[in-house]
């Protein structure tokens, strides 16, 4: 029998900025974590926008036990999610930043997306929770390129974790 990898995928956006874009982003990035071969994904129907909207999520996935979570930052967020995914669950993260659209429609930033990654790169390094980089929009080779190697370095290490505790046991 296969071991499956569980994915708890957030997409976090600040709260009013989500937009038509986004969603399908969101949508897109959902579509792609479920045809990875040996993972099972939880979470990302919708937009989390708030921590109130974080933390019913987080009562789900403390049941559902993912194995990794990949956070999405669609936008700009508060670093107070994925430390607190990270510390109650017990597991490393995926820290999804996107690239800026062109400026060339008025020369301001729509996302920030990369200065959320990067804030979040810095917390879970305090508290050692291991963590990995993508940075692609979604839906592009690039994107499927890194989170098919973040996810399978994950399923392997997670695999090799299940069969040494099964050997101990």
């Amino acid at each position: 029998m296969e071991t499956k990898l569980k994915i708890g995928y957030l997409p976090l956006t600040k709260q009013n900025w989500t937009n038509a874009t986004l969603e399908k982003a969101r949508a897109d990035a959902l579509a792609y974590l479920k045809t990875l071969p040996g993972v099972e994904v939880v979470g990302g129907e919708k937009m989390i926008e708030t921590e109130a909207e974080a933390l019913e999520v987080l009562k789900d996935f403390e049941l559902q036990r993912p194995d990794l979570l990949v956070t999405h930052f669609m936008t700009f967020t508060l670093g107070v999610v994925p430390p607190l995914f990270a510390q109650r669950l017990g597991v490393p993260v995926v820290l999804w930043s996107m690239p800026e659209p062109s400026w060339s429609a008025g020369g301001r930033l729509e996302r920030n997306s990369f200065c959320a990654t990067n804030m979040n790169s810095h917390h879970l390094w305090k508290l050692h929770i291991p963590y990995f980089w993508v940075y692609a929009d979604a839906g592009t080779p690039e994107a499927s390129a890194q989170l098919d190697r973040v996810v399978r370095t994950a399923h392997d290490d997670f695999v090799a974790l299940r069969v040494a505790v099964h050997h101990v046991e």
